[in-house]
């Protein structure tokens, strides 16, 4: 798209640049998931009801 003032070109809008998807290799997700320990304790308010 292109503004203009009195018929004279002012500036330019454009989209964006596509960013190249990253290429998927073991550990690129490291520290984005926390395991927790087993716990039976949590499981007893599911019994309850």
């Amino acid at each position: 798209m292109l503004i203009t003032d009195n018929n004279r070109p002012i500036a330019q809008l454009i989209g964006p640049i596509p960013i190249p998807p990253q290429r998927l290799v073991p550990g690129l997700c490291q520290g984005m998931i926390t395991i927790v320990a087993d716990d039976e304790e949590h499981w007893q308010d599911f019994l309850k009801t």
